[in-house]
């Protein structure tokens, strides 16, 4: 993976946020789509996916921490998240955020 850069950020935080990507790049991610084969033929699908796993790990462990979008989103209680999120949850949240970044999600955002 290519090493992004981080404009907004610089010295620590910015390599906290490398190492992240990298950790993520190494183990793959907690938060995987139905699809990835497609990232290959459509880059902007895995910009999604990335960014979404990104959402949704720790910053410091790069871990599922119960305290992510997701969880918050899925929670009974949306001001505290209980570890509600099942893996199936993950599977289905990753695979339409993937599909955002297909041609077809994108004709739908465009059509917004």
């Amino acid at each position: 993976m290519a090493r992004t850069k981080h404009p907004k950020y610089t010295g620590a935080i910015a390599k906290a946020i490398t190492e992240k990507e990298d950790r993520v790049e190494r183990r793959g991610m907690f938060n995987k789509g139905l699809h990835q084969y497609r990232f290959k033929q459509n880059p902007i699908e895995k910009k999604f996916a990335l960014a979404w796993e990104k959402r949704n790990v720790s910053a410091f462990t790069g871990d599922p921490d119960g305290r992510s979008t997701l969880d918050y989103l899925l929670a009974k209680d949306c001001n505290f998240p209980a570890g509600e999120v099942t893996k199936r949850d993950r599977v289905v949240a990753a695979t339409v955020i993937q599909w955002l970044g297909s041609p077809v999600g994108q004709g739908f955002l465009a059509d917004i």
